[in-house]
């Protein structure tokens, strides 16, 4: 190989290896922004007399009365799994989001509305303490899902109940499983305050939840548990 052969041959070599050490970064930065739980979510509260209604973000347990209105928003950033149950103080137990486990619900940019539309959920005079627990996950978490299907197709109330009990286990079971990872992973950024007379829909004439939303960015896991005491 003549001296011109070889020089060619260094560079290519040299090249080759800047590019190996170059690739694993790329492929790094590509896998953080793909894996994940992102989103943003809102759980708001219209409270107050009738006349003088006040939108505030439920962010920890809380004192609720018969005739306050509560919704919830959720918008998809990174592809993940999330999971909302409700769980009334009559012991039964009601996955609020997804509605449909077979729909696709994971798809990023995509927006929810709990209940849909412009409806509010709305306290009744039946007292007692409400629980919502959210879970997010960047892997599906399959045996919580069957054990709800079978949960949705029984309608006898004792074996509804047993059946409850036995999903909130495994919720708990799930938590413990991530203990260590959600204490420092989530990373809320506050985008809106309590809202006294908010702005609200020129047609509807209900606030716009979004206003008080949060994000939530964790690495692979998140959940939280919401206490509402209804009185």
């Amino acid at each position: 190989m003549n001296r011109s052969g070889m020089t060619v041959l260094i560079w290519a070599l040299f090249i080759l290896g800047v590019l190996m050490f170059l690739m694993p970064k790329y492929i790094d930065a590509g896998e953080q922004g793909e894996t994940g739980v992102g989103f943003r979510w809102a759980f708001g509260a219209m409270v107050g007399p009738e006349n003088d209604r006040e939108l505030i973000s439920i962010k920890k347990d809380t004192v609720l009365h018969a005739g306050d209105q509560i919704k919830i928003f959720l918008e998809l950033q990174k592809k993940c799994f999330i999971y909302l149950f409700y769980y009334s103080s009559q012991g039964e137990l009601i996955m609020l989001f997804p509605s449909d486990l077979a729909a696709s619900n994971d798809t990023p940019g995509s927006r929810f509305f709990i209940p849909p539309g412009t409806l509010w959920f709305k306290l009744d005079k039946v007292a007692g303490l409400e629980t919502f627990y959210l879970i997010a996950s960047a892997q599906r978490l399959d045996q919580l899902e069957t054990l709800y299907r079978t949960h949705a197709a029984l309608t006898r109330d004792n074996v509804l109940k047993e059946s409850a009990l036995n999903i909130l286990a495994e919720i708990k079971k799930i938590k413990r499983q991530h203990q260590t990872l959600t204490a420092d992973a989530e990373r809320p950024v506050r985008l809106g305050g309590n809202v006294r007379g908010a702005t609200k829909d020129s047609i509807t004439s209900s606030p716009d939840i979004t206003q008080i939303a949060v994000e939530i960015a964790a690495p692979n896991f998140y959940s939280r548990t919401f206490t509402i005491d209804h009185q």
